[in-house]
């Protein structure tokens, strides 16, 4: 997972306190997930079942939540699908991590 400055710097701009969070997730979706995107394909973020996994160890559903929400904003990642609920059941939504850095200088995907 590659990081830049910039991303930091970034996401800090937007949101101070929850700037280090949503650099942490980021980078722990771009080492999850980054050959998933590179195929096209998307990965949900779904925010219980990560705590209830400690994808990353003390962190609650909300702590999830608002690092996600704090990457779409940035632009860091996209939502692809949005959650649905069918009669099959809930299909989680869908996401991707954007393909270049904000400043659009290197692919980050």
């Amino acid at each position: 997972a590659r990081a830049r400055g910039s991303e930091i710097d970034d996401l800090a701009r937007l949101d101070p306190r929850g700037a280090s969070d949503a650099f942490m997730l980021l980078s722990r979706l771009r080492i999850d997930h980054s050959a998933r995107c590179r195929r096209g394909e998307t990965f949900a973020i779904t925010a219980k079942a990560m705590a209830e996994a400690g994808t990353i160890p003390g962190w609650e559903w909300k702590r999830y939540n608002r690092a996600r929400d704090l990457l779409l904003l940035a632009g860091f990642i996209e939502c692809v699908t949005v959650f649905k609920s069918t009669r099959g059941g809930r299909e989680a939504a869908q996401y991707r991590l954007a393909t270049f850095s904000r400043a659009g200088e290197a692919p980050v995907c």
